[in-house]
């Protein structure tokens, strides 16, 4: 069962990675400068494989419900997170 959202989580960053690009192409056109590919990548994959590894663990073990609430936390938390790491720098 990790293994499908494994798999999940790989194609996810793989469609990431292929719209990025895309973005990253038509941005190169205009000139703005932005972060290189690989480096988008592999935050990706930071961000999506541990989730997904962790959410089909608790899908596996304690079920659906279980899974959902703890992605639907995790996103608060996350949210909570980003806003108290921009105030402190703002």
């Amino acid at each position: 069962m990790l293994g499908v959202e494994a798999i999940g989580a790989i194609t996810h960053v793989v469609w990431l990675s292929a719209t990025t690009r895309m973005i990253f192409s038509s941005l190169e056109v205009a000139g703005i400068v932005h972060d290189s590919s690989w480096l988008v990548i592999a935050r990706a994959l930071l961000q999506t494989v541990p989730s997904a590894v962790g959410l089909g663990w608790l899908y596996v073990r304690h079920g659906i419900e279980s899974a959902t609430h703890s992605a639907f936390v995790a996103s608060v938390v996350a949210c909570l997170l980003f806003a108290l790491v921009v105030v402190r720098l703002v």
